[in-house]
């Protein structure tokens, strides 16, 4: 796969590149990346909520809840794909998430009809894809509060 051809930072193809991943395995790792992307808006608008009583507090991303854990089908793909898209309109954060999308649909378009990944992979290479976008965005929130206490500090 050539990888230098995604319009997708850097660091995200290095991680491509050094995972040796295949298309099929990098358009679920996108599509990964990018419910992880809505995890994180999700989770931080519920932060504030935390004082309120009436929120449930044990399901502070609900786009997991789109996850079938027993494994992804082709079907499910397609069916998530279009769920994805509007829960990042929803989350307002199309605009910063949208070439992530267009590369992962067409990765996805290229592949769906000949797609050899059974359900079991499809979703180890998707909650690669999650785990990925959380770690760094807390890795990058520790970052910025350890930057504001040296400032607080100095």
């Amino acid at each position: 796969m050539d990888v230098e051809s995604l319009n997708l930072n850097d660091e995200v193809k290095a991680f491509i590149k050094e995972m040796g991943y295949n298309k099929q395995m990098t358009a679920m790792f996108l599509l990964g990346t990018l419910i992880g992307s809505i995890g994180n808006k999700q989770y931080s608008n519920r932060q504030g909520d935390d004082k309120k009583e009436d929120k449930p507090k044990d399901n502070m991303k609900p786009i997991l809840n789109k996850i079938n854990f027993n494994g992804i089908d082709k079907a499910k793909i397609i069916r998530l794909s279009v769920d994805v898209f509007n829960k990042l309109r929803q989350e307002k954060i199309l605009k910063n998430n949208e070439v992530i999308y267009a590369e992962y649909k067409k990765l996805i378009d290229e592949e769906i009809e000949k797609w050899k990944l059974n359900k079991q992979e499809a979703l180890f290479y998707l909650l690669s894809g999650y785990s990925y976008q959380t770690a760094k965005t807390i890795l990058n929130a520790n970052k910025n509060n350890e930057n504001e206490e040296d400032d607080i500090n100095e």
